[in-house]
């Protein structure tokens, strides 16, 4: 019952980035901004994973669309985190340990799909993974968008 709620939410999340990416567009054409989200092993939205063995790994899919006016280059690391972790558009959670980092060059108005590789080395109840996402501008900053995606790791 629980599964089914936090998958619930983690699809709203989605959603709702992906409604507030289409009204800017054609609402704000002027307004910069990058769109992120979580694809699941088919490389589209859902069949998302809920439970992981120590150690197994699975691919999932970032999308990452730019509309920015400019090629970017950014920076997306994962993060591990536990049930009470909240992150939030100043705070990307510096203390979490890293688990993967990826990078990415995009242009204006162009998109990619990234395979992220889940991979958690330790058991861990109601776990948040992080996708946070940074772009370079003579050095790393944090733009404020991230994703999550809550998993049990067993041993």
């Amino acid at each position: 019952m629980i599964e089914d709620e936090v998958l619930g939410v983690v699809m709203a999340i989605i959603v709702v980035t992906a409604v507030v990416a289409v009204t800017l567009a054609f609402f704000n054409p002027n307004n910069n901004y990058t769109a992120i989200g979580l694809l699941g092993v088919n490389g589209k939205i859902g069949n998302y994973p809920r439970h992981l063995a120590v150690n197994q790994s699975v691919t999932l899919y970032l999308f990452i669309y730019n509309h920015e006016g400019k090629a970017m280059y950014y920076i997306i690391y994962e993060k591990l985190g536990n049930y009470t972790t909240v992150l939030n558009s100043t705070y990307p959670g510096y203390d979490l340990p890293v688990l993967n980092v990826y990078h990415v060059i995009v242009g204006n108005d162009e998109n990619v799909t990234l395979p992220v590789v889940i991979k958690i080395p330790y058991p861990v109840v109601n776990g948040k993974v992080f996708f946070v996402l940074y772009y370079y501008n003579g050095s790393e900053v944090y733009s404020g968008e991230w994703l999550q995606l809550i998993l049990n790791v067993t041993g």
